[in-house]
């Protein structure tokens, strides 16, 4: 079973977010994220999101618990839950 691997960058200036980039790699799944933040006075926000496909079934099948004792997204779902 392979992991997701998630990497991130995040640039701030005292007046800007110059620069967040985030990008998700797992099985099946592959998402980039990047943007900015111009003046937290004014705030002009500008993110772009990009993919070259996604397959949310296999990613949380194949990480079904992320926390000891927590139940997972599927088990949540079968009593009624939301599972986060």
């Amino acid at each position: 079973m392979e992991k997701p691997v998630v990497d991130a960058i995040v640039q701030i200036r005292p007046e800007r977010v110059e620069k967040f980039a985030m990008t998700m790699k797992a099985p099946g799944n592959d998402l980039r994220v990047q943007g900015s933040v111009h003046s937290f006075t004014a705030p002009k926000v500008k993110i772009d999101v990009a993919s070259k496909g996604m397959d949310l079934d296999r990613l949380l099948n194949e990480n079904p618990r992320t926390v000891k004792g927590q139940k997972s997204v599927q088990e949540s779902a079968a009593v009624g839950g939301r599972g986060f």
